[in-house]
C-alpha cells in the first residue's frame, strides 16, 4: 500500500450548479512498473454497495484502474478490474451520483441497489429474465423443485408489505437503474487473480 492521495473534484450538476467532492483516496497500490492503481477486497460475496464504492474511487482518481476482489455468487474467488477512463467520463458519472443522492435526500428514493443490480445484470445477458431477476431480488430467489421462496431480507420485507413486483418497477427505478447501474456493470471487466 501506498500514501493516501487527497483528491478535490468539482462538478457541473445537470440543473447547471456545482459540487465539489473532495477526500482522501485510499487503497492505492503501486506494481512493480510505479503504476499506481485502487484495489478493494471482501472476504465474502461482492455485494452491488462493493461495487458503488470501488465505482466512486475509480471516478474519482479517474487515470488509475481499479480493481474489486471477494468472493462471486458461487462462494468462488472473482476479480474485476475498472479501466481508466476520460475525466469528462468521470465528471458525468460523479454528477448523476451526486444528483440521485440529493434526490433521495428529500424523497423515498426509488432505486434499491441490490433489485436494480440484478435487473441490470440480467437485462445485458440473454438467458436470464430481467423480470424474473427482479422477482428473486424483491421476493426472494425461487427453490425450482418445491416452487417456494427463499425468505428476503426483513429490510426488503419491510418496504414491500406484500406489494406486487411491477409497483417499483416504474419510470423513476429505471432512469435511476440506467444511470447508476449500467455504466458500472458495463465498466467492470473480468480480471486475473
Amino acid at each position: 500500500s501506498i500514501d493516501s492521495q487527497f483528491m478535490e473534484r468539482t462538478v457541473t450538476l445537470e440543473n447547471g450548479q456545482t459540487q465539489r467532492i473532495e477526500g482522501w483516496l485510499k487503497h492505492r497500490y503501486a506494481n512493480i512498473q510505479g503504476s499506481v492503481s485502487h484495489c478493494f477486497y471482501r472476504a465474502t460475496r461482492l455485494k452491488p454497495k462493493d461495487y458503488i464504492q470501488a465505482w466512486i474511487y475509480h471516478l474519482m482518481g479517474s487515470g488509475q484502474t481499479t480493481y474489486l476482489i471477494g468472493w462471486d455468487d458461487d462462494k468462488y474467488p472473482v476479480c474485476h478490474s475498472f479501466s481508466p477512463v476520460d475525466i469528462s467520463y468521470a465528471y458525468k458519472h460523479l454528477a448523476n451520483l451526486i444528483s440521485a443522492y440529493r434526490k433521495c435526500r428529500n424523497q423515498p428514493s426509488a432505486l434499491w441497489l441490490d433489485a436494480a443490480w440484478a435487473y441490470i445484470t440480467a437485462e445485458k445477458n440473454p438467458e436470464q429474465s430481467a423480470q424474473d431477476a427482479l422477482n428473486d431480488a424483491i421476493l426472494g430467489k425461487k427453490n425450482h423443485q418445491t416452487g417456494e421462496r427463499y425468505a428476503v431480507s426483513g429490510e426488503i420485507q419491510l418496504l414491500t408489505r406484500g406489494q406486487e413486483v411491477h409497483n417499483y418497477v416504474n419510470q423513476q427505478f429505471r432512469l435511476l437503474a440506467d444511470t447508476i447501474i449500467s455504466p458500472i456493470i458495463d465498466g467492470k471487466e473480468k480480471a486475473q487473480l
